[in-house]
């Protein structure tokens, strides 16, 4: 309540009475007062302690004094009709999907001398985002360039030993030998490079993982290397195989010196291509007075820029990350089920994607991933659901609701809530029901979705109860105080 203070003075002058009034009116701070503020409902008041639960039917008892400085408005749940399921659901956080969110940053320290992109940019796979230029950066060109003089001479060498060889007899087995294994190599290749493209459409619709593909593409490597290497010494024991015992060690020394040289120009080749350089650009070194000043930073897949921390002429250690690129057209929802649950929930099971407090469905998607872990303190595991978000229908970082068992679509009339009375509280959906004046129970629920500003309560809470739709916020605070 306001106060008003009114101080009258009365002046006597001269045989009259001058009245002079002066109003002074201020309004008291006294503990309450004011409009009710409705508790924010996104905002996580219990972060410290994540892995605590809400105790469910806990009741938090109040002053009378407290409930009507507070403005807490108590209304009681009408009826509504819904074809709704209460189901499984969970509240999800939506992320990036982790196998296509891909970090970026210089092969060496470097320094910016040039940005082509700024951040929200949507980009194409292969597009420049920025130049850098390093000194490590010149001397890898000039290595690429002296391992490529070196192979030219060893292969010239190779070739004038085989020339000049005396040519005579020599034992047929091992040139044999050598043809079988080439054989039995390159038919271990065809078969690794079968697995690994099937592994690579497997994971592109989420049928593996990635730890699968990736032991995939290492036995097709070990496998292309087997067979170039017995491919090699077929080719070395057919030449071999009329040389006479004189000539073999002369060549060999030269075929060592053309591996050893091969090998040199491979891995400088290779440390070009991961600064960025194209296969025309690596062949068109071709002395120290073409090396390249800069080198590109490119987009290594099709999606939008999430990062950009970098300036012109700022200098980058190796390993920092400057830019990043994320396709936001899949993203995952993640949310914890309790452990009574689980035993209904299934890789690949369709799922519902809804606003946090009610409304349609936004998405829909599957079960991705299921932690084998179980939360000793919540009781509670991770799941993880990919949806398809070309639309942008949900942010990173949103809350959702993740709907599991949508239902057969019957009609039945359940109690339905004001969308201000279904709140947030360490994760879960509650509502605080009225037992007294002072008295409000701490009810879990699932609500489903909003429509005409009221929530259809499909778990948790029935026909008439009373609940808190305004003035909550101290009956959070009261609650976290007791359960923190």
């Amino acid at each position: 309540m306001s106060k008003k203070t009114i101080i009258t003075i009365l002046l006597i002058s001269g045989g009259g009475v001058l009245i002079v009034a002066v109003i002074l009116a201020f309004v008291s701070m006294e503990s309450g007062a004011g409009q009710p503020v409705p508790a924010p409902r996104t905002v996580n008041f219990d972060s410290d302690s994540a892995d605590a639960t809400v105790q469910s039917g806990e009741v938090i008892s109040i002053q009378l004094q407290q409930v009507r400085n507070a403005g807490i408005t108590v209304v009681a749940s009408t009826e509504v009709i819904t074809t709704e399921s209460a189901g499984k659901t969970a509240v999800g956080v939506v992320e990036t999907n982790a196998y296509r969110d891909v970090p970026l940053g210089p092969v060496s320290q470097s320094r910016v001398i040039g940005i082509s992109v700024e951040l929200g940019q949507q980009v194409k796979a292969g597009q420049i985002l920025a130049r850098m230029e390093s000194r490590d950066f010149a001397n890898a060109q000039a290595t690429f360039i002296t391992a490529r003089s070196e192979l030219d001479s060893a292969r010239i060498s190779a070739e004038r030993a085989v020339k000049i060889a005396g040519i005579g007899n020599d034992s047929r087995k091992s040139f044999e030998e050598a043809r079988r294994d080439s054989l039995k190599a390159k038919a271990l290749l065809d078969q690794a490079s079968a697995l690994r493209d099937r592994s690579e459409r497997l994971f592109g619709i989420g049928a593996v993982s990635r730890q699968s593909l990736d032991e995939a593409t290492r036995n097709l490597i070990a496998a292309k290397a087997e067979f170039e290497e017995a491919l090699r010494r077929s080719e070395r024991e057919a030449a071999l195989l009329e040389i006479n015992d004189a000539s073999r060690s002369r060549i060999e020394e030269s075929e060592r010196r053309l591996r050893a040289a091969e090998g040199q120009y491979s891995e400088a080749r290779r440390r070009l291509a991961i600064y960025g350089l194209t296969d025309s650009q690596i062949s068109g070194l071709k002395n120290l007075q073409g090396l390249l000043t800069d080198y590109p930073l490119r987009a290594p897949i099709d999606g939008e820029v999430t990062l950009r921390s970098l300036n012109i002429g700022e200098l980058i250690e190796e390993g920092r990350t400057v830019l990043r690129v994320t396709d936001l057209d899949s993203v995952w929802v993640v949310g914890q089920f309790a452990e009574n649950e689980l035993s209904q929930i299934r890789l690949g099971a369709a799922t519902g994607i809804a606003r946090q407090f009610g409304g349609e469905i936004l998405a829909s998607g599957r079960v991705t991933y299921i932690s084998p872990s179980l939360n000793p303190s919540t009781r509670t595991t991770q799941v993880r659901v990919e949806i398809p978000n070309d639309r942008r229908s949900v942010q990173i970082g949103s809350y959702v609701r993740i709907i599991l068992n949508a239902g057969d679509g019957s009609k039945r009339s359940v109690p339905a809530v004001p969308d201000s009375a279904v709140q947030i509280l360490k994760g879960d959906n509650v509502v605080f029901v009225q037992k007294s004046e002072t008295e409000f129970e701490v009810r879990s629920v699932k609500p489903g979705r909003l429509s005409n500003g009221l929530v259809p309560i499909l778990e948790g809470l029935s026909m008439g109860e009373k609940v808190v739709s305004q003035g909550s916020f101290l009956l959070r605070a009261e609650y976290l105080k007791r359960f923190q």
